[in-house]
């Protein structure tokens, strides 16, 4: 699941990975839970449609 708002997170329990893109941190500074490790959420480096990039590279090559 890839999203940008609180709402999309609040399935992360449900999916086998979950990403926050980045802009999602600049628009709601309260996500910055979603930063610790245990927090079931990946943060992307980039925000918007190069953040959504970022996952599909992760997803693609997981270990590069």
């Amino acid at each position: 699941m890839v999203g940008d708002a609180g709402a999309d997170l609040e399935c992360r329990s449900e999916v086998g990975r979950c990403f926050l893109v980045r802009n999602g941190l600049a628009k709601d500074p309260g996500l910055a839970w979603a930063l610790e490790p245990d927090s079931g959420v990946e943060v992307t480096s980039a925000g918007h449609g190069e953040g959504f990039a970022e996952v599909v590279h992760r997803l693609l090559d997981p270990g590069g």
